[in-house]
């Protein structure tokens, strides 16, 4: 999973703190409108981008 791109993110702080409330989920499968399906160990990859 790619991090959020900054030329279609006008508010890049803001989309980062909106991924870490994924955290408290149990996420299998991530279908992104514009990355595709993202699987297997989501939240670690969750995780990497908002870090």
């Amino acid at each position: 999973m790619k991090s959020p791109n900054r030329a279609f993110t006008p508010d890049l702080p803001e989309a980062l703190r909106s991924l870490r409330k994924f955290a408290d989920f149990d996420i299998e499968n991530v279908i992104c409108f514009h990355g595709g399906l993202v699987q297997g160990d989501v939240q670690h990859q969750f995780a990497a981008l908002t870090a």
